[in-house]
């Protein structure tokens, strides 16, 4: 028989004659060691690697058990289905015909199965979060290591690996990614998605931010957005305005080999106290209220080491005569 056409019974694109050939060929033989053989080789070919061993096993078991169950419910062995040659020629028809029935009965079973596989499973989903004021890191499966800066969250499925290895993330992250070839790596945020092979990168992606900003330390990124791409070059990182999802790539001079955050420093480029008050508020897990709107425009550059938020606030106080005073679990911020 054409193995093929138990790929085309699962799949459901049987033509006729195929169906006729099928059949015919089940009726002819009288071992369901043949018919397992066969049942095996399409099952390995068909099956989605991403289904646990465990769920794998059950559905055969079942399906097994479906064909013919023993006297005690369990399945008496892949033993020769007994022909008796009665002299009676209907006796022998009735048995081959049974046996025909137990094939076809099992090819159903294959084809729902399938089904089932293709429409109902769902691989279980992992997640990782660090909480506002809290950071975290995690191993991947595959060896690759992830940093959380406060406030952010990453998930992956079950499958993670087998095909690619897909990463969702809400915030921000630090990527060192273990070198695969086979399998790309591939982190979405925000709609946009940064693939990577053997690299070390920083993704920001707050879904409080208009923007999306991914810088590269170490290896190449092709980052995806909208209709276009941008592949960056180490010590690079490309910032795209999700308003409009134009992107704008810049270098970094001082060829940092991570982000900033993971040694504990605050590096802003030009930023408002406005902007800068939604980061501290991550960073600190606190509420900070800026009770002067025109203190709010005040842009600063420059990077701070991140101790505690009073020595921050007076490291800025350099420049900008700034007070602050706590109302509560809330910080006010002011001129002096």
């Amino acid at each position: 028989m054409n193995i093929s056409l138990l790929h085309h019974l699962i799949d459901n694109t049987l033509t006729p004659e195929e169906r006729k050939e099928l059949m015919e060929y089940m009726r002819r033989h009288t071992t369901r060691e043949e018919f397992f053989r066969l049942f095996d080789e399409v099952w390995v070919a068909e099956k989605d690697a991403s289904i646990p061993r465990e769920l794998q096993d059950r559905m055969y078991a079942h399906i097994i058990e479906q064909i013919n169950p023993g006297a005690d419910g369990q399945h008496s062995g892949p033993d020769r289905i007994q022909f008796y040659k009665h002299a009676v020629t209907g006796k022998i028809k009735k048995v081959i015909f049974s046996a025909a029935a137990a094939c076809v009965a099992a090819a159903l079973c294959i084809l729902a199965t399938h089904l089932f596989i293709r429409h109902s499973y769902q691989p279980a989903t992992f997640a990782v979060t660090a909480e506002l004021g809290q950071r975290a890191s995690v191993t991947l499966p595959d060896g690759t290591l992830v940093w959380l800066n406060s406030g952010s969250c990453i998930s992956y499925d079950s499958d993670y690996g087998h095909k690619i290895r897909y990463i969702s993330l809400n915030g921000e992250a630090s990527f060192d990614v273990a070198k695969d070839a086979e399998h790309p790596f591939i982190v979405e945020a925000r709609g946009i998605t940064t693939e990577a092979l053997g690299t070390r990168f920083n993704i920001s992606a707050y879904d409080t931010d208009n923007f999306l900003t991914t810088s590269l330390y170490k290896g190449s990124v092709r980052v995806n957005y909208s209709n276009a791409s941008t592949i960056l070059q180490p010590h690079q990182q490309v910032t795209i305005d999700l308003r409009n999802m134009k992107a704008t790539v810049t270098s970094d001079d001082m060829e940092l080999s991570e982000a900033p955050w993971r040694s504990d420093e605050l590096t802003f480029n030009g930023q408002s106290l406005d902007e800068i008050a939604v980061i501290l508020s991550r960073v600190y897990n606190t509420k900070i209220k800026i009770d002067d709107p025109s203190l709010g425009k005040e842009c600063f550059a420059g990077t701070i080491h991140n101790t505690n938020i009073r020595n921050f606030i007076d490291i800025l106080n350099l420049t900008t005569p700034i007070d602050y005073y706590f109302e509560g679990d809330t910080i006010h911020l002011r001129r002096r």
